[in-house]
């Protein structure tokens, strides 16, 4: 009797131990991201990690390929599933995996950052047959530019929360097509769909756009949540021409609005856009040092018998480095006038797969195809069907070999003050010197 109570003590006594092991043991640990993902390596850069188990005792680390690491200093642990650190500037760019150490086990997260080299940063953001641009500066200034169709902004919005971003200090609004504007109110709105709430994504220092009737009537209800903001860009003076300084050496000049150009003696030149809306984008160009990147929308050159702002723009505008083609590289656009005035090195082209609208258009090809050494970038594959079209993307590029990529996904522009790269989704990298 005495032997089976001492062996059901020690059996409770044993269970109970195993009960407070279990309870006082350590949460499993996890890193399931970093925001943002990426951040340019010219000043410092305070980073959230996200994940479970966290306590005092971890380290963070980026490490390369080369098992080269930097360390991530100034760790705060907020709670256990978020933590703070900070990436001093000067780190070499790169694709990073993230290194968690705690508790004498390692956790480590491939590819989840991007040490960028230069002060700017662009992303074409591929949203299908539509346009939206992310500007950012290593300032901590940020500047976005249309937001593509309804349809597709879960493209851009998936792109931001990888990216951590939560805000913008300005927002543009080039012409009120759908397949620019339609985006925005999902995209402020945030994930509850309601406006003015805790999740919207907002604007905080500018929101521009040409004013007017907007036929877009999701897009009007956007603009109007931002009236103390809001700069009607209507091109009936000087101030429909901002240039603002993004910090870092980077500036943005508005030089088209609502069809009219900005001329060098600071001088308006008006064009009739009658009933076009293309006609009326505004255009804006981005500068670096010697780097250039100019975009405008589906501003028109002319073509199928639109009204010409491109002849105007071509007499006063500087050449570039990257032209981000007018309206999906569509005939009604980049005129050899305007190629000839631009001078760029590449050419980024945002269009949707087999879209209805031919885009980019055979005409429009075979003008940039002569153009010496001139790089092509498309964000998807264009037209395959040559049959819907009478032409196929890939057969017009074939001849430029490997400047034109085609199916580029997201497109990624970072620029220093006399150098830059292009990026696609796949990581595949091409380098360039500002001229």
């Amino acid at each position: 009797m005495k032997r089976r109570m001492v062996f059901w003590s020690w059996w409770l006594g044993w269970l109970v131990g195993l009960v407070v092991m279990s309870c006082n043991a350590p949460a499993p640990v996890s890193v399931a991201a970093i925001r943002p993902a990426s951040a340019s390596n010219q000043q410092d850069a305070t980073l959230t990690i996200l994940g479970e188990g966290f306590d005092s005792s971890a380290k963070a680390w980026l490490i390369g390929k080369d098992g080269q690491k930097i360390a991530l200093v100034a760790l705060r642990i907020l709670t256990p599933q978020k933590a703070e650190v900070l990436l001093a500037k000067g780190g070499q760019a790169g694709i990073y995996d993230l290194l968690w150490e705690q508790g004498g086990i390692e956790k480590r997260l491939g590819g989840a950052f991007e040490i960028l080299a230069g002060a700017l940063t662009i992303d074409v953001v591929d949203v299908g047959q539509g346009d939206a641009l992310l500007i950012r500066v290593s300032s901590g200034k940020s500047v976005l530019i249309d937001a593509g169709r309804e349809e597709d902004v879960d493209a851009l919005i998936s792109f931001l929360r990888a990216e951590g971003v939560t805000r913008f200090d300005y927002v543009i609004a080039t012409h009120y097509d759908t397949d620019h504007v339609g985006g925005f109110a999902k995209l402020v709105y945030g994930p509850d769909g309601r406006p003015n709430t805790e999740d919207d994504r907002r604007a905080t220092e500018g929101w521009w756009d040409r004013g007017g009737f907007s036929k877009s009537t999701s897009y009007a209800s956007v603009r109007d949540l931002f009236p103390s903001i809001r700069k009607i860009l209507d091109g009936s003076d000087a101030s429909s021409f901002p240039s603002i300084d993004l910090g870092a050496g980077v500036k943005l000049q508005v030089v088209t609005a609502n069809g009219a150009v900005l001329q060098k003696d600071g001088s308006i030149q008006r064009i009739n856009c009658l009933d076009d809306e293309n006609c009326r984008s505004i255009g804006t160009m981005i500068s670096l040092g010697k780097f250039r990147f100019w975009t405008a929308g589906d501003l028109t050159g002319g073509g199928i018998e639109t009204p010409d702002v491109e002849s105007t723009l071509a007499r006063i505008i500087d050449p570039v480095d990257v032209y981000r083609a007018h309206h999906h590289g569509s005939r009604t656009s980049s005129t050899q006038t305007l190629l000839d005035a631009l001078k760029p090195q590449a050419i980024v082209i945002s269009a949707g797969r087999q879209n209805s609208y031919c885009h980019p258009s055979d005409e429009v090809l075979k003008r940039l195809i002569p153009i010496p050494a001139i790089a092509l970038f498309v964000t998807t594959s264009g037209m395959i069907d040559a049959e819907k079209c009478g032409f196929a993307t890939n057969e017009l590029v074939f001849g430029m070999g490997d400047r034109a990529l085609l199916n580029a996904g997201n497109i990624r522009i970072q620029a220093g003050e006399d150098r830059y790269t292009i990026r696609s989704a796949a990581g595949e990298v091409r380098s360039y010197t500002t001229r």
